[in-house]
């Protein structure tokens, strides 16, 4: 709750950050999952400072913080492997980045190798916040593979394996909606997501690039 008001203070302004703490106190998902051991609240804690790390680089241009932004999104995939998405929002920052700078090819692709370029970093640093969280998938390469295919399989047991779009209604019109507090508060969320598309702000989204991926 307390990383969630600080950046959605950094991004929107204490109004807004009061009502995003608001929905996600009651919000009845968060509320078990508080209650209990579960990868996904500990993961999207660290989603979250992920991203606060990313926004305070892009504002002060820290590079600690864009290094800790990577690492946290490492520890975010050791928390749950889907969570990996979060480094999306870093590595598209870290790409843009990049291409102000104005290499050529050649050097950049040696730069990338000497680990100088932003991207390179990102994909560093993220690998040393996983395997640093996760030593398993190094020491027992062949099962957590399979737990990682496991955990990218396309059906659900809890969606009745309905296919394609059938079940992404699913996902949208049951668990989202019963996980968020109801219809109000999703059509409140649709309507906060629309305004940030409008809004067209290159925080904005970053902002929306995990979500959306993860939601595919």
């Amino acid at each position: 709750i307390y990383v969630l008001y600080r950046l959605s203070e950094k991004l929107f302004g204490k109004r807004i950050a009061f009502l995003s703490v608001w929905v996600l106190t009651i919000a009845p998902l968060h509320v078990a999952h508080s209650q209990c051991i579960r990868p996904d609240t500990t993961g999207i804690l660290l989603v979250l400072l992920s991203l606060c790390f990313l926004f305070a680089h892009i504002e002060n241009g820290s590079q600690r913080a864009f290094c800790a932004a990577a690492l946290f999104a490492g520890f975010s995939a050791s928390a749950k492997y889907t969570l990996a998405l979060i480094f999306l929002p870093v590595a598209i920052h870290a790409a843009v980045e990049d291409c102000k700078s104005r290499r050529t090819l050649a050097a950049y692709l040696r730069d990338s190798l000497q680990i100088k370029t932003r991207l390179s970093k990102a994909f560093f640093f993220a690998g040393i916040g996983f395997f640093i969280s996760a030593p398993f998938v190094i020491l027992d390469f062949r099962a957590s593979f399979q737990g990682i295919l496991f955990n990218l399989r396309p059906s659900h047991l809890g969606a009745d394996r309905l296919p394609g779009m059938l079940n992404f209604l699913w996902y949208l019109t049951v668990p989202l909606q019963k996980g968020i507090g109801g219809i109000f508060f999703q059509i409140f969320a649709g309507l906060g997501i629309l305004r940030l598309i409008r809004s067209r702000s290159y925080k904005s989204l970053l902002l929306l690039a995990f979500p959306f991926a993860l939601l595919l």
